[in-house]
């Protein structure tokens, strides 16, 4: 898990595809946009100025894991698991 330390909102009036969105941006890397249908929602709060924090926690990606087992005579076995999970980003906005 990564846990940033300053996450914005940030409206994108200029955006040809949809001029109410909203892009997320993460210790000043954007990272992708607020859903259409949560974007009214976003901007009203913003403007009645009840956005009082915005967080994020950035999880997947590629991980290790060592399992430790035990056989019959009581001896440790260890398997390494190595997989990888897509990255995503939970937003955590709270209002006041």
């Amino acid at each position: 898990d990564y846990y940033p330390s300053v996450t914005t909102l940030e409206p994108e009036p200029d955006n040809p595809e949809d001029p109410k969105a909203i892009k997320v941006v993460v210790d000043g890397v954007h990272i992708g946009y607020i859903k259409a249908g949560s974007c009214a929602h976003i901007h009203k709060a913003a403007r009645e100025g009840r956005i009082e924090s915005v967080k994020c926690e950035i999880q997947g990606g590629k991980y290790k894991i060592v399992i430790e087992d035990f056989d019959e005579d009581g001896g440790s076995t260890y398997t390494l698991e190595k997989d990888e999970i897509p990255l995503y980003a939970d937003i955590y906005i709270t209002l006041n």
